[in-house]
């Protein structure tokens, strides 16, 4: 609560000023040692089990966010793993365009997109569409399942 922080402050305030004397006859190893035992024990080992599930990008991020945090600054290790987080989803969504192929009864052929159709997927939506010449008479580009995000997305729709 809100009142618990206020007295936690008021009586970390009192004893810095008051028992200053006290305190500054405590070696700083012994505090190191204290605090070190503290982290130690309040730390949830089982949630180390945690990486193993999560997606490899992630428990990059995990890593790189703490050791910046240590190296640097909290503000420029947030940055990076926002950066980090951003490249990584663009990454996954260009890896995620689906194109399955299919020819009818009725000799048209069929591709049915799926994911997101955008800078990132555009090469590999284009590479899918390219792969054999047509010698259906009709050709079927079925967007149900799929988000065209940007002008690379539509440019590589119209240039099919």
């Amino acid at each position: 609560t809100r009142l618990s922080g206020v007295v936690m402050a008021i009586t970390l305030g009192a004893c810095v000023v008051i028992l200053s004397p006290v305190m500054s006859q405590i070696p700083v190893a012994a505090l190191v040692g204290l605090i070190t035992l503290i982290a130690l024990n309040t730390f949830a080992w089982g949630s180390l089990e945690l990486i193993l599930r999560v997606d490899w990008i992630d428990a990059i991020v995990v890593v790189i966010v703490t050791v910046v945090t240590v190296w640097k600054d909290l503000a420029i290790a947030v940055l990076t793993g926002i950066i980090i987080s951003g490249l990584g989803f663009a990454w996954h969504a260009a890896t995620e365009v689906i194109v399955d192929i299919n020819v009818d009864d009725e000799e048209r052929r069929w591709f049915a997109v799926k994911g997101p159709l955008f800078f990132g997927s555009a090469m590999n939506y284009r590479t899918a569409i390219c792969t054999e010449p047509f010698g259906e008479g009709m050709v079927v580009l079925c967007f149900k399942k799929a988000r065209v995000l940007d002008v690379s997305g539509v440019d590589a729709v119209a240039k099919t």
